[in-house]
């Protein structure tokens, strides 16, 4: 009889993890990996207490690599903390070359005020370092020896460090918070792979008696530096020295006094670091070592491979042409060889044996094969990506038929940088594959598949409940990463900062960090919790009896990963993914917090959705600059675009709660066409969005009965959700290509059939050129970009044209902007637009008016009987007004727009009661946007005097 082979099997017990439990559960702490040096002190000394009580050989080498991992967390800390500057005004300067000298000068100032300020307090820290490198040192002997210590030599260590310990250190540096090392927490790396590239850099070595320096750059250079020193002692090397260096911050006086070794010309310099993207950190070691006279036969660069980049070498150079480089294949990392049947076999043995098994066997089999090579692919998609396999098992207990069981290993950290994904995957058993264990930082589970015919979308109570039983029990202290941002790594806060200071413009909005930061304080989580941070649709499977989340213990800290604890995240992140509309975000948001307790998740959530999009559209756009992928690229894009309409369109949704109460919307007499971008909407946070002016004007024209119909160049569904969320009647969208009747709820097409038919070959044709996308958003015109850096880039007139003429399209033209290019219809705009407008309503003789501000509003300009144009138009606009009917305002965007709408409700300059307009005061965090909704509006001259005032918003 063949072996039954199933997926999971949700009823079974779980298996008797006792030994790892009660190991574990000396480090839940763990579940917050952002620790203070304080903090690692504390766990320091608890981890070698425990060393001394443990007998089980593998929590002996785990144990001993807690040790080391808190010990080299102390060196990168402390060493950053000697080498902090004052920031920089590099940036300002760039921004106001005109101020260069005396900002530079400035900076000089400012660099000795900060030395001399700090000298005593780096003194202290300095006499402590030189003391703690020989702790450091007899930690990794250990670590490169196998077994337990004996007692004497544990007695010795604990007596060093404790005369490390005694030494005071500033309040400042005892409460700084340890940058993660993204080799141990969000990638691959274990100490056993700066053993294995020690072991290869003396592989092409004769003499062994030449002295070695060995630079780490930090972080991760912090890590591995010391483990590499200790095992290249092991291996015979009689004279070996390390150091660290932040080469991206330049060498401070306390790294220059390490590097004093450089200047023997019979040292060997070896820089050894985390896996290579770019290598920018290595050519920037390069560039710092042979500027310090270096000759290029002295360095040797140690790197391991990771299999996003498994290709990477050193550039080809003068600089760089006598230098070696010693490389750990990706597939010789440790966790590989880990991952290898016979290694795997054991564990999976013993783990199988405890559910009673007898019989425990790896079996081969096309499917798992066809799985793994599937796995492989993925890491085509970056750094983020983790090491995974997948195990058949086959079974056997009391002579019954066997089965076979299909399991999941993934790479999760190392040492106790691993172990969220323990303690998450026992939490969270209702939602979560069945855990088996976790080993030497690889966590073993069931592998799941869904069940085909069943929806994907978990139901939103199974999702409410998925969060908050994150937030109750995997619940954190505090949250870490607000006290530390800006400034630190890629957290949460540091995003929705640098979005929100916008809206003061790019000098003064830098000033601001600390009053966004004070002010924020309010919205800091009450319930910080190892969250998901990734509620993607395909990491969700639909079982025989429930819905299981996959990929969920790591998506939270780490330098590929954003730093963030909040579960309103979570919330924010399902809304995006899902598209929930209203309706169902309110049952989300209520569900949850009945389950959770957690009161104020609604008045938080806004500030994770613009993080959300932010962080989305960054990332994506990001990647696509360099990926190559077809499939891959179009994704991405897809990706960027969902990302951009979730920004515009919740705050829509947001800036539309602030209006007074106001009649169901229907189609008047009197009407007003306006175009969006520049006239009501601004760019406040780096993306569309209304401001308290535009509302206003919005708001006094609807109470004095005008039809407000929008007619841009933006897509019909931006113009469908504009309507729903402000009441409007209706808008012109696509450059005059399609009208929407929200009121009838229909969308009209005003492209003739043989323009439509060119329109639709040439999405085709034009997404032939190189690099080429189109929004999807749109319906009746193609709108074509590039992506450039993090943002897009029109086309380049001539291949528009060309395409066109090679196609054939006589019909079609295009509106070539910076960010893009619109092809659409000949003899088709926003006048043409207005004017189908008006004999659709039946309003032929009714005025209207037009309001618009660059060179493709003039067609709407003509088609009215009255235009106004704020006073920041375009040079064009600003011609058609000195000889026409358009006027010119004085003020420029939204308070232009409503200086016009005022004159257009009272041209004699009246005041009546209707324009008495009180927008709502918002809740929450939506006081913060509204606030900047009013501070993007003002003046340059008081933006940059609120300077004085540098506290306050």
């Amino acid at each position: 009889m063949s072996p039954q082979v199933f997926v999971s099997d949700r009823g079974t017990v779980h298996p008797d993890t006792g030994s790892e439990e009660h190991f574990y559960s000396s480090y839940e702490w763990a579940l917050n990996p952002v620790l203070s040096v304080r903090d690692l002190f504390e766990h320091l000394r608890e981890s070698l207490n425990q060393l001394n009580s443990l007998h089980v050989p593998w929590q002996i080498e785990e144990c001993k690599a807690n040790v080391y991992l808190f010990a080299s967390a102390l060196t990168c800390t402390v060493d950053d903390y000697l080498g902090d500057t004052p920031p920089s005004v590099s940036k300002i300067s760039g921004r106001l070359p005109g101020l260069r000298i005396p900002l530079l000068l400035a900076q000089k100032v400012v660099n000795v005020i900060h030395h001399l300020a700090t000298f005593p307090q780096k003194m202290q820290a300095a006499r402590w370092r030189r003391k703690w490198t020989s702790s450091v040192d007899a930690i990794c002997e250990l670590l490169a020896r196998t077994g337990k210590p004996a007692p004497q030599q544990l007695d010795d260590l604990r007596k060093s460090i404790e005369i490390c310990t005694a030494i005071p250190l500033p309040k400042q540096l005892l409460n700084r918070r340890t940058q993660l090392p993204s080799g141990y927490r969000s990638q691959d790396l274990t100490h056993h792979d700066a053993f294995s590239l020690a072991r290869l850099f003396t592989a092409t070595q004769v003499n062994r008696r030449s002295p070695l320096l060995i630079i780490g750059p930090r972080s991760m250079g912090a890590y591995f530096a010391p483990a590499a020193r200790a095992k290249l002692l092991e291996l015979g090397w009689t004279s070996v020295s390390w150091c660290t260096v932040r080469p991206k911050k330049g060498i401070s006086p306390w790294e220059e006094s390490a590097l004093k070794a450089l200047h023997s010309p019979d040292v060997q310099i070896l820089v050894i670091d985390e896996s290579p993207n770019t290598g920018n950190t290595f050519l920037l070691m390069v560039n710092l070592l042979r500027k310090r006279g270096v000759s290029s036969n002295r360095i040797c660069l140690l790197a391991a491979m990771h299999p996003a980049r498994p290709d990477w070498r050193l550039p080809d150079g003068d600089e760089t042409r006598d230098i070696k480089l010693i490389r750990l294949e990706a597939n010789a990392l440790h966790k590989n060889r880990l991952l290898e049947p016979n290694s795997a076999q054991p564990l999976l043995a013993s783990y199988f044996q405890d559910l009673g098994w007898d019989d425990v066997q790896l079996v081969q089999s096309s499917q798992t094969s066809k799985l793994n090579a599937r796995l492989e692919e993925h890491f085509k998609d970056g750094f983020q990506c983790r090491l995974k396999r997948v195990f058949d098992v086959r079974l056997v207990k009391n002579g019954a038929p066997p089965v076979v069981r299909r399991i999941l290993a993934k790479s999760v950290g190392w040492g106790w940088l691993g172990y969220q994904a323990f303690f998450a995957g026992k939490q969270l058993a209702e939602f979560v594959p069945a855990l088996l264990g976790l080993r030497e930082g690889i966590v073993y589970t069931d592998w799941l598949e869904s069940v085909e015919g069943h929806s994907t979308r978990p139901p939103i109570e199974h999702l409410a409940a998925y969060v908050a039983a994150r937030a109750k029990k995997l619940r954190l202290s505090n949250d870490p990463t607000f006290a530390i941002s800006p400034g630190y790594g890629w957290t949460g806060w540091s995003v929705l900062i640098d979005s929100l200071r916008r809206a003061y413009g790019p000098i003064v909005g830098r000033l601001k960090v600390s009053a966004l930061h004070e002010n924020l304080v309010q919205y800091v989580s009450r319930t910080p919790a190892l969250i998901d941070g990734h509620m993607k649709p395909g990491d969700w499977f639909q079982t025989p009896d429930s819905f299981c989340k996959v990929d969920y213990e790591h998506h939270n800290f780490g330098r590929t990963e954003l730093y963030i604890v909040d579960p309103a995240y979570d919330l924010a992140s399902a809304v995006f993914e899902f598209y929930f509309p209203a309706n169902e975000e309110q049952e989300l948001i209520a569900q949850y917090v009945q389950r959770s307790g957690d009161s104020t998740a609604a008045e938080r959530i806004l500030l994770w959705k613009v993080v959300r999009g932010v962080v989305e559209m960054e990332v994506t756009a990001a990647v696509l600059d360099v990926e190559t992928r077809s499939e891959t690229r179009r994704r991405l894009h897809e990706r960027f675009v969902l990302a951009r309409n979730f920004l515009v369109h919740q705050m829509n949704r947001f800036s539309a709660s602030l209006l007074p109460d106001r009649p169901l919307f229907q189609w008047t007499q009197r009407l007003i066409f306006l175009d969006l971008d520049g006239v009501f909407d601004s760019d406040v946070l780096g993306f569309p969005q209304a401001t308290t002016s535009s509302l206003i004007a919005l708001s006094r024209l609807q109470s004095h009965g005008f039809s407000v119909i929008l007619n841009t160049a933006r897509s019909v569904t931006d113009v469908r959700q504009y309507c729903e969320a402000y009441g409007l009647p209706g808008g012109v969208a696509e450059s005059g290509c399609i009208f929407v009747d929200a009121l009838a709820q229909s969308e009209i097409s005003l492209v003739d059939p043989e323009a439509a038919e060119q329109l639709s070959r040439c999405k085709a044709a034009i997404q032939s050129l190189p690099g080429v996308f189109i929004d999807p958003n749109y319906q009746n015109a193609v709108r074509a970009f590039r992506y450039h850096g993090n943002r897009t880039q029109g086309l380049l007139e001539t291949e528009v044209r060309g395409v066109l003429q090679r196609e054939g399209m006589d019909r079609l033209t295009f509106l070539p902007t910076y960010a893009d290019t619109t092809i659409l219809p000949q003899n088709i705009g926003k006048g043409s637009g207005l004017l189908w407008a008006k004999k659709y309503l039946r309003l032929e003789g009714e005025p209207v008016v037009a309001i618009g501000d660059n060179d493709q509003d003039l067609d709407m300009f003509r088609a009215a009987d009255l235009a106004f144009a704020p006073a920041n138009c375009s040079k064009a606009v600003r011609e058609f007004a000195a000889a026409s009917k358009c006027r010119l305002l004085r003020q420029p965007n939204q308070r232009g727009l409503l200086e016009a709408v005022m004159q257009v409700i009272h041209s004699d300059g009246q005041h009546c009661e209707k324009c008495d307009v009180q927008l709502k005061q918002a809740d929450g965090c939506g006081a913060l946007f509204q606030k900047l909704m009013e501070v993007a509006e003002r003046p340059k001259f008081r933006k940059f005097s609120s300077i004085l005032n540098w506290r306050s918003l």
